[in-house]
């Protein structure tokens, strides 16, 4: 870690430019300087937080005609070519020397060897970030992604695996095969790989491949700091916050509940009748409710790749002789939840009702009327 945050650390802070050894020099406004001045633009620099080796910074000259890549730091050769001057392989007498400074902009040293003497000048370019971040899927993936600043899913029934989860915020995505989730904290990094983003740190392969950094949590949206995959160019992007569900009361599913066993209940879900145990869950499509039997359906659903409201059945409790069914229903979003306790019918119940309606029914006797 301490390698890496060297690697890209200025070694000249730009407070000094002026003075002792960043002191301006009497060649600064020679025409020499002034041509390689006006010639030489600062594309952009690597700033990427994974980067292991010296920054890289790309220049131009000649209108970007003539583009190249130098470590931070290097001694770059330029030669006259027919389009002006050009990057050179080769020593020559004319070189120049770029330093990135603390505040971003670039220091550029320039030497000439004229004659038998050698002259020196200096001059601040800033990069103008002409490097435009390309409109490739991990761009567009987070463009069109929402935020949750907290999922009531985790923080109810997060259990020891998901404790840590409880104060993260949620970026939901979508790519060309299904949705899915990241659950991130602020300085975070994620890594975009096998056509998604994953939350990844610097011990995780990451280069070559498009990086994020979560800069902030706001409670109305979550920013981020995007990289390339060669990290010249970068973006800072504003998650929105996911809308809510319009509905202000969710609705209870379930009719008829009756008692088979003390952890066992039987229900009417629609047009079908279900048996329940407890810790079931179940989830709400158009085509209606359905129990999440397989872990795959359940892990599915935590990392927001099933979008569904779902119902969690609790425990059957037990208030005042009266029996329970204790549960808790969520939205779409897992913005909005609604925690229930439906009262379950049991036999000696029905009983007594089926006796009381048959009393209260009309009949005839044979001669009457």
């Amino acid at each position: 870690m301490e390698d890496i945050h060297q690697a890209h650390m200025p070694l000249h802070p730009y407070e000094l430019i002026g003075s002792s050894a960043l002191a301006l020099n009497e060649y600064h406004t020679s025409s020499w300087a002034r041509r390689i001045a006006n010639e030489l633009l600062v594309l952009g620099y690597n700033t990427r937080p994974d980067q292991k080796s010296p920054v890289l910074i790309t220049f131009s000259l000649n209108k970007g005609k003539n583009s190249f890549t130098a470590q931070n730091e290097e001694l770059i050769f330029l030669e006259e070519s027919k389009e002006g001057l050009a990057c050179s392989e080769k020593k020559t007498a004319l070189w120049i020397q770029p330093i990135l400074l603390s505040n971003g902009a670039i220091l550029i040293k320039v030497s000439r060897q004229f004659h038998s003497m050698e002259q020196s000048a200096e001059f601040i370019s800033s990069s103008p970030g002409l490097l435009q971040m390309p409109g490739d899927s991990f761009i567009q993936q987070l463009q069109n992604s929402s935020y949750l600043p907290f999922d009531l899913l985790i923080q109810h029934y997060g259990g020891p695996k998901f404790a840590g989860w409880k104060e993260k915020g949620t970026l939901k995505c979508m790519n060309q095969m299904q949705s899915y989730a990241c659950f991130v904290s602020e300085a975070d990094l994620l890594v975009f790989k096998d056509q998604r983003w994953q939350v990844a740190s610097l011990a995780t392969q990451t280069q070559g491949l498009p990086l994020a950094r979560v800069k902030k949590l706001l409670p109305q949206q979550m920013q981020l700091e995007v990289w390339d995959e060669k990290g010249f160019c970068s973006s800072l992007i504003e998650v929105p916050l996911q809308k809510k569900s319009k509905r202000t009361k969710l609705e209870i599913p379930f009719t008829k509940i009756r008692m088979r066993s003390s952890t066992q209940v039987s229900c009417s879900l629609g047009k079908k009748r279900l048996f329940l145990k407890q810790g079931d869950w179940l989830f709400k499509i158009p085509s209606g409710w359905y129990r999440l039997d397989k872990s795959k359906d359940i892990e599915d659903y935590i990392y927001h790749r099933l979008i569904a409201e779902v119902f969690i059945f609790d425990a059957i409790v037990k208030e005042q002789g009266c029996c329970f069914m204790k549960g808790t229903l969520f939205d779409e979003t897992r913005m909005q939840m609604q925690q229930m306790q439906l009262p379950i019918q049991t036999e000696k119940k029905e009983a007594q009702m089926r006796k009381k309606l048959f009393l209260l029914s009309p009949f005839t006797f044979k001669g009457c009327l």
